[in-house]
């Protein structure tokens, strides 16, 4: 048989707090019981008074409302701590649950400003190559050599547009594949030196045009290390860009590579530019993020430089950390664990190799 609650008009319990029939049922039977038991004992007590003898089917009577009363005490104080662990199993559920929210609904905060910040980067320089390509087809710049010089500035410009929005491309897609997992290392044994010429060489000319002094420093006896050579000299590349490009005219930029002890390589690009504030290195890290102050007039770019280098430092079990002071320079160390490092046995059977 099915029990259905239903309202009364005149229920004093809230619908989510009544209480359960069995709760009920127990709370009745203790009520009649300590009731019965009460009675006997007070009519007990005025035959003992009178000095005539208690029956004994009262005294039965006074055994069972005794037991009923202890098994339905016992029953209650279950039901009560069954309760309570109920309204805490309820409680952690309902911590988790608002946990889940508050994760869900910080993703779709997140998301939103994702779309906003990449719409504005891709509109930017779509918008120089719709507007540059439009002046080229005017009858101004056919037939004439100021025409033509003017014409291959354009063409620069549409270039440079178009570069920056494939890099901007090419980062969100790099950036998609390492949250699904979609990005395996391609592993391999490679020297130190050679992934830091790479990188400097890429950035050599940035940092000449921009009137800085490039500077690496190389510790003696590196090892090789074992990683992904292309993703390491992207890190290094980015590092060094935004080092270039947050540095006033006659700075430095250096580039060091060391050991520490314990085999652990340290890769780590100093700069003497504008800085960041403490409460904005946690931000630099993320996608798109544009920062304030002093860092924002020395220029924008994608937002992604950082980030990525975050990602590809942490598929390789690398950590990446910024030390920055404003109007003083920014410090940003790779630090490779230990296992990345090949030992000199395992050189040389490479070169052997």
């Amino acid at each position: 048989m099915r029990i259905v609650w239903r309202e009364s008009p005149g229920s004093g319990w809230p619908k989510d707090q009544r209480p359960s029939l069995s709760f009920r049922g127990a709370a009745a039977f203790a009520a009649v019981a300590a009731c019965i038991l009460l009675t006997l004992l007070i009519a007990a007590a005025v035959l003992a008074e009178r000095g005539a003898p208690v029956p004994m089917h009262w005294r039965a009577l006074m055994l069972i409302a005794g037991v009923v009363g202890l098994g339905a005490s016992a029953g209650l104080a279950l039901l009560a701590v069954r309760a309570r662990l109920n309204a805490e199993n309820l409680e952690r559920r309902l911590a988790r649950f608002r946990r889940r929210l508050a994760r869900l609904e910080g993703q779709n905060q997140a998301k939103s400003e994702l779309i906003a910040a990449l719409s504005h980067e891709m509109r930017t320089p779509l918008n120089a190559i719709i507007g540059f390509s439009s002046l080229l087809t005017l009858p101004l710049f056919r037939g004439s050599a100021k025409g033509a010089e003017r014409a291959l500035e354009y063409a620069e410009d549409i270039q440079a547009s178009g570069e920056h929005l494939l890099g901007v491309v090419n980062a969100m897609l790099d950036l998609s594949r390492i949250e699904t997992g979609h990005m395996p290392l391609v592993e391999e044994s490679v020297a130190i030196d050679k992934l830091v010429d790479d990188a400097v060489r890429l950035v050599e000319l940035d940092s000449r045009e921009a009137g800085l002094r490039l500077e690496v420093e190389l510790a003696k006896s590196l090892p090789a290390i074992f990683v992904d050579a292309g993703l390491i000299r992207q890190i290094l590349i980015n590092l060094l860009t935004n080092a270039i490009k947050f540095t006033e005219p006659g700075g430095t930029v250096r580039l060091t590579a060391r050991q520490r002890k314990g085999r652990q390589v340290e890769l780590i690009v100093s700069d003497t530019g504008a800085g960041m504030p403490a409460d904005q290195l946690a931000r630099a890290l993320k996608p798109f993020e544009q920062l304030g102050g002093v860092v924002a007039e020395r220029g924008r770019g994608a937002g992604l430089g950082l980030s990525l280098a975050k990602a590809f430092a942490d598929l390789h079990g690398a950590t990446l950390n910024i030390e920055s002071t404003v109007g003083e320079g920014t410090r940003v160390t790779l630090r490779l664990p230990a296992a990345r490092s090949l030992g000199v046995e395992a050189q040389q059977a490479e070169l052997g190799a």
